[in-house]
């Protein structure tokens, strides 16, 4: 994994957020071309969540370590991936609230802009194909959301986040921070 320490923090939020912000023109602006490249866009975007997916965990597992996707944009970036490449119109609604988060994590990342360079080129792309997914959904794929997609992610969310301490507990996991030591 390539740490994102090579440059200023700030440069790279502004750079990053640039680039975020003018695909999500482009989509709007060339919605045609969008639609008509879609399989493609897909298979690309699959073919770099691929890469984040095997970086992440592929790698470390050949060395012993395990990691779990337990975090949310994490398993939002693995849907995204699956998405990709399987095509399933039941995922949009899923993927559209879930992959949301992604604009967050754009926009205002996790903590402050200053520890940016302590995050790799994993969570760049993550959150940046996160970050699109709900555009592609509503302008190549005219998706509307509905209420029972919405009630379904926040059940979801909530089952994900409720369990999260416990089996932080049981497995000695250290997720959002929850560690055997802090949550009891």
């Amino acid at each position: 994994m390539l740490p994102f320490d090579f440059a200023s923090p700030y440069l790279i939020y502004i750079v990053y957020n640039v680039l975020f912000s003018s695909t999500v023109f482009l989509f709007f602006r060339k919605r045609e071309v969008i639609r008509k490249h879609e399989g493609r866009l897909l298979f690309l975007a699959g073919v770099v969540l691929a890469y984040t997916q095997v970086v992440r965990y592929v790698v470390p597992l050949a060395q012993g370590e395990l990691e779990l996707p337990l975090y949310v944009s994490r398993l939002s970036a693995l849907s995204l991936l699956a998405y990709a490449f399987l095509r399933k119109e039941k995922m949009h609604g899923w993927l559209f609230f879930w992959c949301s988060v992604g604009i967050w994590a754009v926009l205002v990342p996790a903590g402050p802009i200053d520890a940016l360079g302590r995050h790799d080129e994993t969570y760049f792309i993550d959150h940046y194909f996160m970050a699109l997914a709900p555009f592609f959904l509503l302008l190549a794929k005219d998706h509307h959301p509905t209420k029972k997609e919405a009630f379904q992610a926040t059940w979801a969310l909530a089952l994900i986040f409720f369990a999260i301490p416990f089996l932080s507990r049981l497995f000695a996991w250290d997720y959002f921070l929850f560690s055997a030591e802090t949550i009891f």
